[in-house]
């Protein structure tokens, strides 16, 4: 539960609610509450006036519409007693349902949903083993009995019956910007915006700068927002367990921006993953293991800083399109035929998926004339779980309700990769102090780059070509240009290693071996007893000790 005392925002027949943090808005229509927001709203164009013949679908449409920001909103239908919770296109807030004795609680914290009457009835195997499969897809469902995860842009009746507000699919289909200048400019303003309206809220702010090209051009956006002097920033060495060394990017782009940058230095010999900290406080895994060093590291800087929000430019790679793919040749035949200007994007596909353009023709005709499906939403099976479990991951988002709609190749896996990003919204260790804000993960800049076609995104085959345009000239060249990305892989590695032992009798003797969803013999291969785990597998390995300790967490309660 976040610090502060609670707040009542709405009390009335059929709804009450209440707040610790989030500033509150109300509207009122005919001397009764017709909407209540939680959190805030910026560009306001009429957005909240309350019409007496709305439903509630129609007043939360009308906000979406017309405003963006980041809140849970609270809507009536008509003039009666129902009301809806609708949650917003960005998904900053993390919002779940649960059913109670009169209706449901929808909450961000899992224990105030114990508070205010849910009857949590423990652990979803079967959701939890497609969670394990497919950590990186997110449907609704979540590791819990009863309790499903509001999709952003997704409201839910007192009945529990889910609908959906805010489609992102219609951006990549009905309001298309294929204009080269237009769609540059566009996203300059949606990420500057997104960036000045978040730090606009912050008293000083501890800028999480990797020396890659999202969180430098983030940082140029907090410079241009005259933020610099309530910012300073922190990078992560590796070392030895580096593939590459980003220390003189980052330095570079703190120096551009004219500030402080403090540089931490990870060892993941030092880290025993025993001591991970409580693991029931949400109603699904979330991948703490990966983040312990890293979290305390940034606690540590946010304290010494007094920083009000740790700012972090994790998701830029799926919204700017830091995809290799053999598809955005198809994007442009779906879209234009085969116009003389196809052959130039199958070749600048050719060169960003680093195959020939042979192949990416014999692709584009599979994908724009053929048969032939793209799925991105395939998941590759974890080889830790058990054979019985079966592909339980692989068509979650079948009938997910923002795939809806002709979307072509591009857009499809566009979609997908602004999907993961909610895997963003979790519990920090130091949320309550200086939580973590992802001011990319914003409704503005979300629509923004779903209007601009894969191939504009990427032309020339650069990855995230448009943006490294928007940005030339306010971030260093060096960075502007550069192709290469740093990776935690070897640190990784290097944590499996150093606590193969813990790992191997927590996964063997644990809650998922005993549920049947792991398979002992694959585990008792790929860690022994001693060592480094075999080539390949440490991610898979972490995913589930992440998942073990949660469903052990859980099943003790």
């Amino acid at each position: 539960m976040p610090k502060g005392a609670w707040r009542v925002a709405l009390d009335e027949a059929g709804a009450w609610a209440c707040v610790c943090a989030l500033p509150v808005e109300t509207n009122t229509c005919a001397g009764k509450t017709s909407l209540v927001l939680l959190g805030e709203l910026y560009e306001k164009k009429g957005a909240i006036v309350a019409r007496r013949c709305e439903c509630a679908s129609q007043r939360l449409s009308r906000i979406v519409d017309n405003a963006w920001g980041r809140y849970v909103a609270l809507a009536r239908d008509g003039e009666g007693p129902a009301w809806s919770v609708m949650r917003d296109p960005s998904g900053r807030i993390p919002c779940y349902v649960a059913p109670i004795a009169r209706g449901i609680v929808a909450f961000s914290h899992i224990e105030d949903a114990r508070a205010f009457g849910a009857g949590l009835e423990g652990v979803d195997w079967r959701n939890l083993a497609a969670l394990i499969q497919a950590p990186r897809l997110r449907n609704g469902a979540t590791g819990l009995k009863g309790v499903f995860e509001l999709l952003p842009g997704q409201c839910v009746d007192e009945a529990g019956q889910c609908r959906l507000i805010w489609s992102p699919a219609k951006f990549a289909t009905e309001r298309v910007i294929e204009d080269r200048a237009a769609a540059r400019a566009a996203l300059a303003d949606a990420a500057e915006a997104s960036i000045a309206h978040a730090a606009r809220r912050q008293q000083r702010i501890l800028h999480l700068l990797s020396g890659g090209l999202d969180s430098s051009v983030m940082l140029a956006c907090l410079a241009g927002a005259q933020a610099s002097e309530k910012t300073t920033c922190l990078t992560f060495t590796q070392g030895a367990a580096s593939e590459l060394d980003e220390t003189r990017y980052a330095r570079a782009a703190a120096a551009a921006a004219s500030v402080d940058l403090q540089e931490a230095h990870l060892d993941p010999a030092r880290v025993r993953l025993e001591r991970a900290g409580a693991y029931a406080a949400a109603p699904r895994p979330q991948n703490y293991v990966f983040s312990i060093e890293t979290d305390a590291a940034e606690a540590a800087a946010a304290r010494d800083w007094r920083a009000t929000a740790c700012f972090s430019a994790a998701g830029g790679d799926g919204l700017f399109y830091q995809l290799r793919a053999k598809i955005f040749c198809a994007d442009y035949v779906l879209r234009h035929g085969p116009m003389p200007g196809a052959f130039q994007v199958a070749l600048d596909n050719a060169r960003l998926a680093r195959v020939s353009v042979w192949t990416i023709l014999r692709e584009t005709c599979a994908l724009a004339y053929g048969r032939e499906a793209f799925a991105p939403e395939a998941a590759a099976r974890n080889p830790c779980l058990s054979p019985d479990i079966g592909a339980c991951g692989a068509d979650w988002l079948a009938g997910h309700p923002w795939f809806e709609g002709a979307l072509s190749p591009g857009k499809r896996l566009h979609l997908w990769a602004v999907l993961d990003c909610l895997n963003l919204c979790y519990p920090f260790a130091h949320a309550e102090d200086a939580p973590t804000e992802f001011p990319l993960i914003s409704q503005k800049l979300i629509e923004t780059v779903l209007a601009i076609p894969s191939y504009v995104l990427t032309s020339g085959g650069q990855d995230r070509a448009l943006l490294r345009e928007a940005f030339s000239g306010r971030v260093p060249g060096e960075i502007v240009a550069r192709s290469s990305k740093g990776a935690m892989d070897g640190y990784y590695a290097q944590l499996c290693a150093s606590n193969a032992q813990y790992i191997r009798e927590r996964l063997l003797d644990g809650v998922l071996i005993r549920e049947g969803l792991l398979d002992r013999a694959t585990i008792e291969r790929d860690l022994p007893q001693r060592g480094e785990p075999r080539d390949g597998c440490e991610m898979a390995l972490l995913h589930l000790l992440d998942a073990e300790m949660w469903a052990d967490a859980w099943a003790k309660r």
